[in-house]
């Protein structure tokens, strides 16, 4: 079976934008509760820490369905930039996306992330 990644795809630069940006509004629609409240902190304890910003990389690593809803894998390249001024450090991060199906339009959320590379994980 082929299937259309897009609209993960697109999903996720909504997620990254919405993390670069510390927008928790956004963010609110676009994930998990459990994962929302996780970022929520950590937006919360990284304003005076670091920032953390999409470094090109990234694609779908993977898809599985169970039952009614449809997993993908994606994995990404973030830069990790210290605000104390030391230099930045590329992470690695993996995260699944989320949606119910069959939909013709489904809405992807962000169900889990983790560090698989580099530094300290958002």
């Amino acid at each position: 079976m082929r299937m259309n990644f897009w609209p993960v795809q697109i999903a996720f630069a909504y997620l990254q934008q919405a993390w670069d940006r510390g927008d928790l509004a956004e963010l609110r629609g676009l994930c998990s509760d459990k994962v929302f409240s996780e970022l929520q902190d950590q937006i919360k304890a990284r304003a005076a820490k670091a920032v953390l910003t999409a470094e090109g990389g990234g694609g779908i690593a993977g898809c599985r369905d169970t039952g009614a809803e449809r997993n993908v894998a994606v994995m990404f390249d973030v830069l990790f930039t210290r605000k104390s001024g030391l230099a930045p450090s590329n992470v690695r991060k993996s995260g699944i996306l989320s949606a119910q199906r069959p939909a013709t339009s489904p809405t992807w959320f962000l169900d889990g992330i983790q560090q698989v590379g580099g530094l300290n994980r958002f």
